[in-house]
């Protein structure tokens, strides 16, 4: 069977798919066969079943038949989850050493590779490094979404949502002491969802700042902290800072 387009890679790096051997353009493919690069990604990595007829245009590149390369696929598919199993066992030893207990180590990784029976029990930071990881070693985040269950709703827990799943990734940019506070439970994920829409726009040590201002008030009014006050804070300081750039320019005057 003659070959369509050029499927081969001449210049392959680090995210190039390798099939049945050979270096991929997937790229390639899709200008040959009018199919969009990420519908293709998800073919290779195992994220989508092709239908018949663009299994046939995908297996005519490589010169194949349709039963030739469905076979190839599902082989390449299988030991890429193989890859992607050995890979999350080898980066959850790596998890950082402020966090890492051997138990929790171990939990995280019998979790992971078997099941999520347990994993509500796991810390919002262990959650965030854990999908870290995994999205390093290529998971995509739909496959992660099954592995991570979401809020229960009735007797069935449902698979955590993608804006789920970017939360808590999103804590990892916060800084370290309010990671620890988060890992150890002294603040809320709704606070530190709150605090990680304010870091985006100041710096870490005023995203510590609004914290402490937050924490001190609570304590002083013997009051549970609650989201809405690291917004009110955040407002003040915001506030504060511009009175302090307003004097600072009266004094140069």
């Amino acid at each position: 069977m003659r070959k369509i387009g050029e499927p081969i890679d001449k210049t392959p790096t680090k995210s190039t798919i390798w099939f049945d051997g050979k270096p991929i353009n997937l790229s390639a493919i899709g200008r040959a066969q009018h199919l969009h690069h990420t519908y293709l990604s998800r073919v290779f990595s195992g994220g989508r079943e092709p239908s018949i007829k663009n299994a046939r245009k995908i297996a005519a590149c490589f010169g194949m038949g349709l039963e030739e390369f469905l076979e190839k696929l599902e082989k390449h598919v299988a030991e890429r989850k193989r890859q992607q199993r050995r890979a999350i066992n080898r980066r959850l030893d790596g998890i950082s050493a402020e966090f890492e207990q051997p138990e929790r180590v171990e939990r995280l990784k019998l979790q992971l590779l078997v099941g999520n029976k347990d994993m509500n029990r796991w810390s919002p930071m262990d959650k965030a490094m854990a999908i870290d990881s995994l999205i390093a070693d290529g998971v995509s985040k739909k496959e992660i979404c099954k592995m991570f269950p979401g809020r229960p709703k009735g007797t069935l827990d449902r698979e955590a949502s993608n804006a789920n799943i970017n939360m808590m990734l999103a804590f990892l940019k916060l800084p370290h002491s309010i990671q620890q506070k988060i890992h150890d439970g002294l603040i809320t994920v709704g606070v530190a969802y709150e605090l990680t829409k304010k870091a985006n726009s100041i710096p870490p040590d005023k995203v510590e700042a609004v914290l402490e201002r937050a924490e001190r008030w609570a304590k002083e009014n013997n009051e549970t902290l609650l989201p809405w006050r690291i917004s009110g804070e955040w407002m003040l300081l915001q506030e504060e800072l511009k009175l302090g750039r307003v004097a600072q320019v009266s004094s140069h005057r």
